[in-house]
């Protein structure tokens, strides 16, 4: 390619090689490593060579979407860009009065399910991180703001400021923190709540009043407020601590009402507007990178976690598990196939995994500032390449 625009490595640093089984096909995109310059959004080969750069306005892209020849992706906190497969700009789609964060998707009608927070002078507006925005992406016009303090009221009731702040230095209001949304058809989505460090499933979402049809999560963190709706855990095993990256997967093998879904489970317990003892989850961490030596960094584990989830019975069970380099905040995960790519974004370390867990390679990019947001791997077929 030609000259870089930015200061990204052109070959990156491949820190384990063990390719007994091929690597999926396409390229990595690096979505978010953010700098208080230009941000990019960077593509690597399965060589760790740099293949594109996409500049974008600021903060990051989410991930990227593609329907009718178009890809869409965040270029800032309040747009999204739909671009063809020359990389011209068709559209600027616009957030309006809330700014985006951590992910989007697409209804069966071709809406774009945003999450967002309010924008306002308070952090607790501004910040709260528990809208999603319905947009028409070809009229640009927000469809409808749905605030899960609406459904959730008895559980924020029962939260308070933590201890984060904005820029002003004003205590926030965080308190569910979502950062991953599925849409699942029939106005239900699933959601990922990394304050709570829940999933939830919500459904009736146009209609005149939303339902939550269950919740997977600590039993004993819900009990005062929603604990009817927690799913029952089959087995022995540690819940997710501020999961990222829950991605449902259907299976035909399945009976109907069954389904599974995998993540990125930091293992990482903490909720800075809710009082609740995280240390009584066995084998989770109370303390982030930022708190923790170079060492004890490395001997630590996150965990890709697939749930088994049987709405008939009102269940879920761990079906598959395996370690990753600790990340205690973002990193992704993503199902490709025969492989699995994960980001332990907190390292800036990324790779390759067999279904059983055996990493084929691993690749560790320097961070302008102190993470990789998201690695998703895209095959571009269609739009960039052709078969």
């Amino acid at each position: 390619m030609r000259k870089k625009l930015g200061v990204e490595e052109t070959n990156l640093q491949v820190t384990a090689d063990n390719e007994t089984q091929s690597l999926s096909n396409g390229l990595y995109a690096i979505l978010g490593n953010d700098s208080d310059d230009q941000d990019f959004v960077y593509y690597y080969d399965n060589n760790r060579t740099l293949r594109g750069e996409t500049p974008i306005v600021g903060y990051r892209a989410h991930r990227l979407l593609f329907r009718n020849g178009l890809m869409y992706y965040s270029i800032s906190e309040t747009k999204i860009a739909t671009v063809n497969s020359l990389g011209q700009v068709k559209k600027i789609i616009h957030t309006g009065n809330y700014e985006l964060h951590h992910d989007y998707c697409f209804d069966d009608d071709g809406n774009l399910l945003v999450l967002g927070s309010k924008e306002g002078d308070s952090y607790s507006d501004s910040n709260s991180e528990d809208l999603i925005l319905r947009i028409d992406p070809d009229k640009d016009k927000i469809l409808q703001a749905i605030d899960l303090g609406e459904i959730l009221g008895d559980y924020k009731a029962t939260t308070h400021k933590g201890s984060t702040t904005n820029q002003e230095g004003v205590l926030g209001l965080d308190w569910m923190h979502i950062n991953a949304i599925q849409w699942l058809g029939n106005n239900t989505v699933i959601l990922s709540s990394r304050e709570t460090s829940s999933i939830l499933k919500i459904s009736n979402l146009f209609g005149d009043s939303l339902n939550i049809d269950y919740i997977i999560g600590q039993q004993n963190f819900w009990d005062a407020t929603y604990g009817d709706k927690v799913l029952t855990q089959v087995g022995t095993f540690p819940n997710t601590g501020g999961q990222h990256s829950v991605t449902i997967e259907y299976d035909d093998s399945l009976p109907d009402g069954q389904y599974y879904l995998y993540m990125f489970n930091n293992n990482y317990g903490v909720s800075a507007t809710q009082d609740y003892d995280w240390t009584q989850i066995d084998g989770i961490y109370t303390t982030s990178m930022s708190q923790m030596t170079t060492e004890e960094i490395a001997n630590a584990s996150s965990y890709y976690y697939k749930y088994l989830v049987d709405e008939n019975a009102g269940t879920y069970e761990l079906v598959k598990s395996f370690a990753v380099p600790y990340s205690s905040f973002i990193s992704s995960v993503q199902e490709t196939g025969d492989t699995i790519v994960v980001d332990s974004g907190g390292q800036g370390i990324f790779g390759e995994y067999t279904q059983d867990g055996t990493l084929l390679k691993q690749f560790k990019m320097k961070m302008n500032k102190y993470m990789i947001y998201r690695v998703y791997k895209y095959d571009f077929d269609g739009f960039y390449f052709n078969k």
